[in-house]
């Protein structure tokens, strides 16, 4: 629980770094907007000013045509720069909410006894929680980083869709256009949330057909060649076991292809004395999961998630990595519990 609790401490300093950042943003933002607010403030007073002067010369109607083209450019950049705020706005908010249960959570961790007796329930119960909070923060983040992103977009394309149709029908269709794009992109997005979530394949066509799919995608869309053996009996696997599995093997790979640089990955699953083993290797950048300098902060925290699950099912989990730092080796072995 300590490698958990050094992991949310830290995870915690890196989001008040992302939030000062963030609040220098918006302040940038903000000081910007003043200064397009008085720019349009003086060339409106400058085109009075014109109009009271040369109102019947064509000099002045060319002066004026020109101000407001300008004013007009400036107020679009106004509300470019206003609009930039709100996602801004939506991340301190996550991150502000996210500091909230982190030192929920390292306030629990330090009330927890040091003594053994009696705290066997209390503890799986902490699990259990984490777990679940570690669930919710990464489909928190990724809802923000895309579907979020692509809905605010489709709310500034429709604005602009309305203010475009009356004056350039071929522009509004183009847009439109790109607007449905997105809206499209959104719920194949939405749908792969859910899969996440819960696998629809899993109920239906079993275990091992749903973590072939998984690693094809992998394959398909990483640069890193994938490699799979496994053992067909693993489909007999309770479902509970064989989900957790998943989300383990899931965050590997995860793990493999953000931070590993390298080009092959190879999945083992195979059945042995009542065992269900998994092994994960890829051959790009090692580990030392003990040491807090060389992991970077969310692949730590999922390391810990990782460590964690398999607790749960009271297996076992030893990460490795190859000579000279090379390579990464995950191997998990957990208890077989098959339904009739």
């Amino acid at each position: 629980m300590e490698y958990v609790k050094s992991y949310l401490i830290a995870r915690g300093k890196k989001l008040l770094e992302r939030k000062n950042l963030l609040l220098a943003q918006k302040n940038r933002i903000l000081i910007s907007i003043e200064n397009v607010d008085k720019t349009i403030t003086k060339l409106k007073e400058n085109e009075n000013t014109n109009s009271d002067i040369f109102f019947a010369s064509s000099h002045s109607i060319s002066e004026n045509n020109f101000g407001n083209t300008t004013i007009k450019k400036l107020k679009d950049e106004y509300v470019k720069l206003e609009t930039s705020i709100e996602p801004i706005d939506s991340e301190i908010d996550e991150i502000d909410n996210e500091l909230k249960n982190i030192k929920y959570a390292v306030d629990e961790l330090a009330k927890k006894p040091n003594t053994n007796e009696n705290t066997d329930d209390k503890h799986d119960g902490l699990k259990v929680i984490e777990v679940q909070e570690y669930e919710r923060q990464r489909i928190a983040r990724d809802m923000h980083d895309s579907i979020i992103q692509k809905l605010t977009s489709m709310i500034h394309k429709s604005e602009l869709c309305q203010a475009l149709l009356d004056r350039d029908a071929m522009r509004t269709k183009l847009e439109l256009e790109v607007l449905a794009n997105l809206a499209h992109t959104c719920v194949d997005e939405i749908r792969n949330i859910i899969c996440d979530l819960r696998p629809m394949a899993f109920d239906d066509l079993g275990f091992a057909v749903v973590i072939k799919r998984m690693l094809l995608q992998y394959d398909e869309s990483s640069a890193l060649d994938v490699e799979l053996s496994i053992n067909e009996e693993i489909n007999l696997v309770n479902k509970i076991i064989a989900i957790t599995l998943y989300r383990i093997l899931q965050e590997a790979c995860n793990n493999s292809i953000k931070y590993s640089n390298g080009t092959k990955m190879k999945v083992i699953l195979d059945i042995k004395d009542n065992n269900i083993i998994l092994i994960h290797e890829d051959d790009g950048v090692g580990i030392n999961p003990d040491s807090n300098a060389t992991i970077d902060l969310q692949h730590g925290l999922g390391l810990a998630m990782m460590k964690e699950r398999v607790q749960l099912l009271s297996g076992k989990i030893n990460i490795t990595s190859g000579e000279n730092g090379v390579g990464t080796r995950i191997e998990v072995i957990v208890p077989i519990d098959k339904e009739n």
